[in-house]
């Protein structure tokens, strides 16, 4: 196994948050995530790690968002 230059145990604290059942919890890692991802596509050298990282940023955020979105009353559709 490899060295590293930082802890392994970075993903720990969001995976524990993850598990929770409460919603703000989970939109809170995930919008952290989001944070995170878009420094590292700043961050990147390379198209293909750009896009990566960007990708992974769109995904992280609209998970929060959907997560902190009022959930809607099903429209109830008559049909004639």
């Amino acid at each position: 196994m490899s060295e590293t230059s930082f802890p392994i145990t970075l993903l720990a604290p969001a995976a524990k948050a993850l598990e929770s059942s409460d919603p703000q919890v989970r939109a809170e890692a995930f919008a952290r995530m989001a944070e995170e991802a878009l420094e590292l596509a700043k961050q990147s050298t390379s198209t293909e790690m750009f896009q990566f990282w960007g990708s992974l940023h769109e995904d992280f955020h609209a998970e929060a968002v959907a997560l902190l979105a009022p959930q809607q009353p099903k429209k109830r559709r008559w049909f004639r």
